[in-house]
C-alpha cells in the first residue's frame, strides 16, 4: 500500500510535467491575473515552454548582475538562524507566468496579503511556533528547447529579481531563489545569483526535477547528487562568512528516490540550514506517506512539504500539516 500511494504521487507529478509542456508562452508586458504592470515588463516562459518570438522576446539576466547594497540593510540582519525558531511558509512561482504557481497569479501586495493570512492560519494551528513568510521565485527556468548555449534554460531578468528582493525586504519577509538546472551546472547557476545571495533576506532552493544529465531530455525526471548540494552549501557558507550575514537556508525539492543521489553524503555545514522538501502532489494520505519516506525517515536536519492549491485533492489544512511527524519546518504553496 505504501509503494502504491507513493507511486500515485509520482504519476500525478509526471502528468503535470507533461501537461505543462503544452502551455502557451508566459505573460508579456502588462500582465494578466491582476499582476503588477512592472512585474510583466519582461515576459518569461514557464517550465518546458518554448521561447516566444517577436514582441514576446525574453529578457535574460546578466551573467554577472551589477552589485548593489541591501535595500533595507537591517532586514534579516540578525545573526540568529531562522530555523527552528520560525516555520517558513512560502508562495512559489514566477512573476511573469501564472501557470507556474501562485506567485504569478496576483500582484505582489495581494499575494503578500494572502500569504499573511496563510501564515496566521499556521500560527493558530501551532501557537508555539511563529511563521516567517517567504516568496520563492524561480530564477533559472527549464525549457523544452536547448537555446543557443544548449543548456535548456532561461533566466529571470535582473530588474524583476531586484524588484522582488526589495519588496521582500520592505515587508520583512524572505526571498528564496529557486534554480532549475536544465543542462547547466550548480557552479554556473550559483555564480549568476551570488550578488542576490549577498542580501541578508535572500535564500536558495534547488529543484532536481529539472536537472538533466547528458543522456536525458526535457520530460525526464532529473537528478542532483550530494556533491552538487554540498557545493551549494559551501558557497552559501562562504557568502555568509565574507559578508557577515545570518545563516542561509537551502531547500532541496524531492519526490522520487533518484532525484537526490547519495543523500547520506550530504554534509552539515555551519551557517547553512539544509531543508529536504517533499515535492509531490496527491491526496493527503499519499502526501503523508511521501513525507514519511523522504523527511521523517530520511535523516535530514529540517523537513518541508509542498502543497498544490490546484492539484492536491483535497488540500491539506494547516492543522493536518503541523500534525505530521516531525512537524514541517518549511511549507510551500504552489
Amino acid at each position: 500500500m505504501h509503494g502504491v500511494s507513493i507511486a500515485l504521487v509520482v504519476v500525478l507529478v509526471l502528468f503535470a510535467t507533461i501537461f505543462q509542456s503544452s502551455l502557451a508562452p508566459g505573460i508579456g508586458a502588462g500582465g494578466e491575473s491582476g499582476k503588477d504592470s512592472a512585474d510583466g515588463a519582461s515576459g518569461i516562459p514557464g517550465g518546458f515552454t518554448p521561447t516566444p518570438a517577436g514582441d514576446g522576446a525574453i529578457a535574460l539576466a546578466s551573467p554577472t548582475p551589477a552589485a548593489s547594497p541591501a535595500v533595507v540593510a537591517n532586514v534579516g540582519a540578525d545573526t540568529e538562524p531562522i530555523l527552528p525558531t520560525y516555520r517558513i511558509v512560502s508562495y512559489y512561482g514566477h512573476p511573469n507566468d501564472d501557470t507556474m504557481g501562485i506567485l504569478g497569479q496576483f500582484n505582489k501586495q495581494d499575494l503578500l496579503d494572502q500569504l499573511k493570512d496563510e501564515a496566521a492560519a499556521y500560527e493558530r494551528a501551532d501557537p508555539s511556533r511563529p511563521v516567517m513568510p517567504a516568496f520563492e521565485i524561480v530564477y533559472s527556468v527549464a525549457q523544452s528547447e536547448p537555446g543557443a548555449d544548449g543548456k535548456y534554460l532561461l533566466h529571470t531578468d535582473d530588474a524583476t529579481m531586484r524588484d522582488y528582493i526589495q519588496f521582500a525586504q520592505e515587508n520583512n519577509i524572505l526571498l528564496i531563489i529557486d534554480i532549475q538546472f536544465g543542462k547547466s551546472t550548480v557552479q554556473d547557476e550559483m555564480a549568476m545569483i551570488e550578488d542576490y545571495l549577498r542580501e541578508p533576506n535572500v535564500h536558495l532552493a534547488i529543484d532536481p526535477e529539472f536537472a538533466w544529465g547528458p543522456d536525458q531530455q526535457p520530460g525526464d525526471f532529473g537528478t542532483v547528487d550530494a556533491t552538487a548540494i554540498n557545493y551549494a552549501q559551501d558557497e552559501l557558507a562562504r557568502i555568509v562568512r565574507e559578508n557577515n550575514l545570518p545563516p542561509k537556508v537551502l531547500v532541496v525539492h524531492r519526490f522520487t528516490d533518484g532525484m537526490v543521489t547519495n543523500i547520506k553524503q550530504v554534509k552539515q555545514v555551519d551557517n547553512v540550514q539544509f531543508v529536504l522538501d517533499f515535492d509531490g502532489f496527491g491526496d493527503p494520505i499519499s502526501k503523508q506517506q511521501g513525507y514519511d519516506l523522504y523527511v521523517r525517515d530520511g535523516g535530514v536536519p529540517y523537513g518541508g512539504i509542498k502543497l498544490f492549491y490546484d492539484q492536491d485533492k483535497p488540500l491539506m489544512k494547516p492543522e493536518e500539516v503541523v500534525d505530521l511527524e516531525p512537524a514541517p519546518d518549511f511549507v510551500m504553496y504552489q
